[in-house]
């Protein structure tokens, strides 16, 4: 059996388009559907137990759950029907 030493550094990043849209935006990123301790800023550096099998490099599901508020000005509210 092959062992693999040393870390598996891999940085992801997730943007917001239109940022200046939202406030009190925040990110927590998951694995398997399950919060990642510690994991809220906009990187995520892939470890070890994000791997099903590290040596093919097969990863678990991975993914950043982002909340805002949106803080839209008055003239990009939608209009509402009488």
């Amino acid at each position: 059996m092959n062992h693999i030493e040393g870390e598996i550094s891999t940085v992801v990043k997730v943007t917001v388009k239109n940022i200046h849209l939202f406030s009190d935006i925040s990110y927590q990123w998951m694995r398997d559907g399950k919060e990642i301790e510690g994991a809220t800023s906009d990187t995520y550096t892939i470890t070890f137990d994000d791997y099903h099998d590290p040596e093919r490099k097969i990863l678990k599901d991975i993914y950043c759950k982002i909340t805002a508020d949106a803080d839209l000005p008055d003239n990009d509210r939608p209009l509402e029907k009488n």
